[in-house]
C-alpha cells in the first residue's frame, strides 16, 4: 500500500505519523458524548429521578468524560507534532503559528458572539483571552459563565508549558516524566480528597495533566520502540480488562457520592480512571488498524468522522445554542414540558443538529479560510 506523504512505518510495524483517518472517528466520539451530556444530565439530572429512568439518564452523566477523551487525543498528536519536528529551527514559530490558525478564529468570534448576547462578562472575557477561563474565579468572573471554555484553557496551558520541555529533553526523559505523571496523579487525588475539600481540581492543567500524559506517553512510546506491533494488542486487552474490572467502581461512586461534593467538584477524579483506560485502548485500537487515508469506512465511521471533522467548533457553541434555546422554550407554553424526559430527548437531538449546522458553517465557510495557511507539512 501506497503511505500518504509524512506516513510512516518504521520498526515498530506501525503507521503513526501523518493523518490517520481513526482519529476523527475518536473525536467524533468524544463531542458526542458531550452533547449526549449536555443534551440530557444537564438539563435532567437523574438524582431527582426514580426507576430505570434514573439509570438511563445517570449513564448519560458520563458523557462528561468526553472531554477527556479529547484531552488523551491532543496529548498524543500535540506530542508527536513537537517530536516529529524538534530538529527544525522553525520549532517555535511552526508549533505556535499552527495552533493560532487551527484555535483562535473560531474561539475569538465565539467571544465576541457570547459578549454580545451577554451571556458573559468583561471579566471573563478577560481571563479567557488570556485562555485562564479554568481560573476566571482569579479574575472576579465565574468558571460556569460559559463552561466550554475551561477545557480549552487547560489544553492551552498544556502547549505552553510541554513544547519547552520536548524541545530540551531526550525521549527517554519525556517518558519518565509521563510515566510519573500518569502515576502520581491518584496519589495527587486521594490527598485532594482527604485533606482538601472543596479545592477545585476538576478544571485545573494540574488537575487534568495524566490525561494529557496518558496520549503523550502513546506518542513517546511509538517513537522510543516500547510500543510497536507485537505488544499492542497485549497492552490493548490489559487496558480494556483492568477498565472493565473498575467500572463497578465508577459506577457505585457516580451513584452514591454527596450531591454537595459533586456540586463542588470534589468527586474523586481517579474514579473516571477506567474509563479513562477504555479510551487510552481505542487510541491503540485506532493506530494498531490504521491503514492509512484510503481504509473503508462504514456508516457509523463516516458519521463519527463528520463529528469529528467538526468537533472543535462544535464544541465551542453547543452549549451557547442548548442555553439560548431552553431559554427562548421556557417563555412559552412548552415550559410545562422542561422536565419531561421526552421533551428532552426530542430537544437534544434538534438542538445538536442546529448546533451541527452551525458549525458546519463554520468550518466550510470561516475556520478552513485560516486552516489553508497552515504551515505545510514536511513531506
Amino acid at each position: 500500500m501506497t503511505k500518504a506523504p509524512g506516513e510512516t512505518e518504521n520498526t515498530t510495524g506501525l503507521q503513526y505519523r501523518g493523518h490517520i483517518p481513526g482519529i476523527d472517528v475518536l473525536r467524533g466520539l468524544a463531542i458526542a458524548l458531550v452533547l449526549l451530556y449536555h443534551g440530557v444530565d444537564a438539563r435532567l439530572p437523574w438524582q431527582f429521578l426514580h426507576g430505570p429512568l434514573r439509570y438511563l439518564v445517570y449513564a448519560t452523566s458520563w458523557g462528561a468524560t468526553g472531554v477527556h477523551l479529547f484531552f488523551i487525543l491532543s496529548g498524543f498528536l500535540i506530542t508527536g507534532i513537537l517530536i516529529d519536528s524538534r530538529g527544525r529551527r522553525d520549532y517555535w514559530k511552526r508549533f505556535y503559528t499552527s495552533r493560532a490558525l487551527r484555535i483562535l478564529p473560531a474561539y475569538l468570534l465565539m467571544l465576541a458572539i457570547l459578549k454580545a448576547s451577554h451571556t458573559v462578562s468583561w471579566r471573563f472575557v478577560l481571563a479567557a483571552v488570556l485562555y485562564a477561563a479554568n481560573m476566571a474565579r482569579a479574575f472576579g468572573a465565574a468558571n460556569a459563565e460559559y463552561g466550554s471554555l475551561w477545557s480549552l484553557a487547560v489544553e492551552e496551558q498544556f502547549y505552553l508549558l510541554w513544547p519547552l520541555v520536548v524541545r530540551r529533553a531526550s525521549l527517554r526523559t519525556l517518558q519518565w516524566i509521563a510515566i510519573a505523571v500518569i502515576v502520581l496523579s491518584p496519589a495527587l487525588f486521594f490527598a485532594i480528597e482527604v485533606f482538601g475539600h472543596n479545592v477545585d481540581s476538576y478544571y485545573k492543567l494540574w488537575g487534568n495533566a495524566c490525561w494529557l500524559f496518558a496520549g503523550a506517553l502513546v506518542a513517546l512510546a511509538l517513537r522510543t520502540g516500547s510500543l510497536h506491533r507485537s505488544n499492542i494488542k497485549p497492552w490493548t486487552d490489559g487496558l480494556i480488562a483492568a477498565a472493565l474490572l473498575g467500572i463497578p467502581y465508577v459506577i457505585d461512586t457516580g451513584l452514591n457520592v454527596h450531591a454537595s461534593l459533586r456540586q463542588a467538584n470534589a468527586v474523586v477524579p481517579f474514579s473516571i480512571f477506567p474509563i479513562a483506560a477504555i479510551y487510552v485502548a481505542l487510541l491503540l485500537l485506532t493506530i494498531r488498524n490504521n491503514r492509512g487515508p484510503g481504509c473503508r469506512r462504514n456508516l457509523f465511521t463516516r458519521a463519527a468522522a463528520f463529528l469529528g471533522y467538526l468537533s472543535y467548533g462544535l464544541y465551542l457553541v453547543h452549549s451557547l445554542v442548548f442555553a439560548q434555546l431552553d431559554h427562548y422554550f421556557a417563555t412559552t407554553r412548552f415550559a410545562r414540558y422542561r422536565l419531561n424526559p421526552l421533551w428532552i430527548a426530542c430537544t437534544a437531538v434538534a438542538y445538536s443538529l442546529i448546533s451541527i449546522a452551525i458549525a458546519y458553517a463554520s468550518r466550510r465557510y470561516f475556520e478552513e479560510w485560516f486552516l489553508r495557511r497552515k504551515p505545510k507539512p514536511k513531506e
